[in-house]
C-alpha cells in the first residue's frame, strides 16, 4: 500500500517494552508519518508518551491521516486519548480504525 501510493516505508526498530520503546519515540520525533500501523500494546505506550511530550505530539500529528491498530482490540481509553490529542494538536480528528485477522476472528475447533 505504501509503495503503491508512492510513499516511503520506515520500519521501526523499537519494541513495546520498557527501555526499548525509546527508539520508537525517537523515530516518531524525527519523521512525521501520515499512516501509523501498530498493535494495542505499542499504541498504549504511545498514548502515555503523547500525554507529556509536546514535541512528540506536534510531530506525530503534523501530517497524520490514519492510525490503524491490529492484532487485538485497542482499549477505549487509548482510543479516546489518541482522538483527543489529535483534536488538541490539529483542531481535527484523525481516523482511527482496527482490523482483525484469522487469529482474532477465528473460532477454536
Amino acid at each position: 500500500m505504501v509503495l503503491y501510493s508512492g510513499g516511503h516505508l520506515r520500519i521501526d526498530n523499537g519494541r513495546p517494552m520498557p527501555g526499548e520503546f525509546d527508539a520508537t519515540l525517537r523515530n516518531l520525533r524525527e519523521v512525521p508519518t501520515n499512516l501509523y500501523l501498530n498493535t494495542p500494546g505499542e499504541l498504549g505506550l504511545l498514548v502515555e508518551a503523547l500525554a507529556t511530550d509536546r514535541e512528540l505530539r506536534a510531530t506525530s500529528y503534523r501530517v497524520l491521516k490514519l492510525i490503524y491498530c491490529g492484532g487485538a482490540v485497542l482499549p477505549q481509553h487509548a482510543w479516546r486519548s489518541l482522538d483527543t490529542h489529535a483534536v488538541e494538536e490539529t483542531g481535527r480528528r484523525v481516523m482511527i480504525t482496527s482490523g482483525v485477522d484469522c487469529t482474532e476472528a477465528g473460532r477454536p475447533r
